[in-house]
C-alpha cells in the first residue's frame, strides 16, 4: 500500500476476489488530501484497464452515493487508485470497488474519522 500520508490497516486482505487489496479495511490520516490504493491483480490481467468506483456508504452499509470513478491499468501485477479527499466527510465510511468485467471486484473499506 502507498499512500502520501500514514494510513492505519485495519483487518486483512480479500484473496478470493479477481482483482484485491492487501487490506480489507482502513483509517485516513486525519490530514490527508489524496488517496493511493495499490492492489494486486494477475499475470491473465498484465494491461488489462479496468474501472474502479469510490462510494459512500450510508449508515447500514448501503452506497449511498457515488463520489469518484475513474481506469486504471494492471502493470506489474498491481493497479493503483489515486482520488482526493476533498468531497469526502469526516465521520463517514467509504468504499472502493475496482472490477474488471464480470469478475469479482477487489474492495476497500475506508473510514475518515478525522481525529
Amino acid at each position: 500500500m502507498e499512500a502520501p500520508l500514514p494510513v492505519g490497516i485495519i483487518d486483512g486482505s480479500r484473496r478470493d476476489a479477481d482483482l484485491s487489496f492487501p487490506f480489507g479495511e482502513m483509517e485516513l490520516a486525519t490530514n490527508a488530501d489524496q488517496i493511493k490504493l495499490v492492489g494486486d491483480c494477475n499475470e491473465n490481467q498484465e494491461g488489462a484497464i479496468f474501472g474502479w468506483k469510490l462510494y459512500e456508504l450510508s449508515d447500514d452499509g448501503s452506497y449511498s452515493a457515488l463520489i469518484d470513478e475513474g481506469r486504471t491499468m494492471c502493470s506489474g501485477l498491481q493497479f493503483a487508485i489515486e482520488t482526493s479527499t476533498a468531497g469526502l466527510t469526516c465521520g463517514r465510511s467509504y468504499k472502493a470497488v475496482a472490477q474488471l468485467g464480470f469478475g469479482a471486484p477487489g474492495e476497500v473499506l475506508i473510514h475518515n474519522s478525522c481525529h
